[in-house]
């Protein structure tokens, strides 16, 4: 009987395993899964300039935490923040027609 338990729980906590889906689950400053699709817009466009900036935020995001693993939700909150300025200074550069 408690090998039977011991099976049933090993069953159950596997399964567990691999309900997970499989991109990130982290949201990104603007809300949006990390993981975006390529750019298909025309360069230029606002659709374009728009994903530029979010992907700029997200890419901006990334580097934040990853310097701190063990983060505090204060720390996150800021990298956050700095992240979106900086994907809006990306949005106005590409409306400008810079992107560098």
């Amino acid at each position: 009987m408690r090998n039977r338990i011991v099976v049933i729980l090993a069953v159950l906590a596997l399964t567990g395993c691999t309900t997970a889906e499989s991109q990130s689950f982290l949201p990104d400053p603007s809300g949006h899964r990390i993981h975006r699709p390529a750019r298909v817009a025309p360069r230029g466009s606002e659709a374009f300039c728009r994903n530029y900036g979010e992907q700029t935020a997200q890419n901006a995001y990334e580097d934040y935490r990853d310097d701190d693993d063990d983060a505090t939700i204060a720390r996150d909150l800021i990298a956050q923040q700095n992240a979106e300025k900086v994907g809006r200074s990306a949005y106005l550069r590409c409306k400008q027609g810079r992107l560098n």
